[in-house]
């Protein structure tokens, strides 16, 4: 539980922000939430409030994290995607999200979107 005055986070007060709170992402590579990279809470924050069903693959073991609509998509998987790598969940193959889960070094800002290298047709 929250201490008092601390900021609830996830902000959202959805079945998977709650779920999300109580799990022990200290097992994980994750760490606590905490620590995690503000990048990854905005983004969780925006996903959990989203009506579509939404899942994040976070570094490099693709762990999920997901909505309540990606919820009862998943069916009698859910909750126990939940902090799982998706190559075990998804029985090592990952299909056509593989492209977009190889490594990208970091982009310097150049205050003009471009693709990365691979990317480009």
């Amino acid at each position: 539980m929250a201490a008092v005055g601390a900021e609830l986070w996830p902000h959202s007060h959805s079945e998977m922000s709650e779920r999300i709170r109580r799990f022990d992402w200290g097992a994980t590579v994750l760490g606590a939430p905490d620590t995690w990279p503000p990048a990854l809470r905005l983004l969780l924050d925006t996903l959990l409030e989203a009506p579509l069903p939404m899942c994040i693959l976070w570094g490099e073991q693709a762990l999920q994290l997901y909505n309540d609509a990606h919820a009862a998509l998943i069916g009698d998987r859910h909750p126990a995607e939940l902090g799982q790598p998706a190559c075990h969940r998804w029985g090592g193959d990952l299909g056509t999200a593989q492209p977009g889960l190889r490594h990208r070094p970091p982009r310097r800002a150049t205050g003009i979107a471009q693709p990365a290298a691979g990317d480009r047709a």
